[in-house]
């Protein structure tokens, strides 16, 4: 008998539910729909979201960033527009953008009849990035006791405490673009290879007596510039760059010198100063190793 009046009162549920939407239904058939709005505009490799802009009511302008190296004559916009409203080139038709300005018209017509024109631009953005570059210069920054009247800072080479980081100098890295991200990020894969003397550099003290963390090697604090391959994302934002390797990930800051023809990454230690060494004399070079607050790599791009 339960079972009987559940179903029952579940078909009671089922008809007014339909009874309902059919009436909102009706209901909209007495509104006019003016709306004529590009609410989304996405592309395959677009680097982050579009920037609309309504100017008016018959105009409106939508810029689109997107990598430097793609075939902007054969572009795929998918859109999303005010309900009901239809667009002319429509969502998912092939366009090109091939023209002086980059620019095509858009126009999207209420289901009233009402037309608004947008104007839709493409910026191509330079990927800096890419590209092979050699490692000319690896260098650090120490800061002693900042605090102190006596405390001290400089910058010197890496290979002026560990030389065998000097086998680092003359690889190269290869940064290779695959796409943008909506997030307004490029992404790519990287690979570091080793320069003519076959080997990547080595962090190791080979005259340290003071035992210290860790031990005589310092691969820890200086090996975050990764070898062979992996994936790197090149925030635009923060300018850094992440790079992912076998689950693990660093950041560097990156900056351009000489017109775009060096390439400069920078590692902050946010550890600095936990494993500082006290041991020793003031000269003892472990001092400034240990209170290396950031070290960063110089790159010239290597010409194809």
């Amino acid at each position: 008998m339960n079972n009987i009046k559940y179903t029952i009162w579940m078909l009671i549920v089922l008809v007014a539910g339909l009874a309902a939407c059919q009436d909102e239904d009706d209901n909209l058939k007495d509104i006019t729909f003016n709306d004529r709005s590009i609410l989304e505009f996405n592309m395959d490799g677009q680097i982050g979201p579009a920037v609309i802009e309504t100017i008016g009511e018959d105009s409106g302008r939508v810029l689109i960033s997107v990598p430097n190296n793609v075939d902007i004559t054969n572009m795929v916009p998918e859109l999303a527009l005010s309900y009901k409203a239809t667009s002319s080139p429509e969502s998912g038709e092939q366009v090109n953008f091939g023209n002086e300005d980059s620019t095509l018209v858009y126009s999207v017509t209420s289901a009233s009849g009402k037309v608004r024109n947008w104007s839709v631009k493409l910026r191509e953005v330079n990927i800096e990035i890419e590209g092979t570059w050699k490692i000319d210069e690896f260098m650090l920054y120490y800061l002693i006791a900042p605090t102190e009247p006596w405390g001290w800072s400089g910058t010197k080479n890496v290979t002026d405490y560990l030389s065998g980081a000097s086998f680092e100098i003359d690889n190269l890295f290869t940064f290779d673009f695959e796409k943008g991200t909506r997030e307004g990020n490029l992404r790519g894969t990287f690979t570091h290879s080793k320069g003519v003397d076959d080997q990547y550099g080595n962090f190791v003290k080979e005259d340290q007596t003071i035992p210290a963390p860790p031990a005589n090697d310092w691969s820890e604090l200086f090996r975050k510039l990764p070898i062979d391959n992996g994936v790197w994302e090149h925030n635009l934002t923060t300018n850094t760059v992440q790079f992912n390797q076998a689950g693990a990930s660093v950041d560097f800051e990156v900056s351009f010198e000489d017109d775009g023809n060096t390439l400069v990454l920078t590692y902050v230690n946010n550890d600095w100063g936990v494993n500082a060494i006290w041991e020793g004399n003031p000269k003892n070079p472990l001092l400034e190793l240990s209170h290396t607050e950031r070290f960063w790599y110089k790159f010239s791009r290597v010409e194809e």
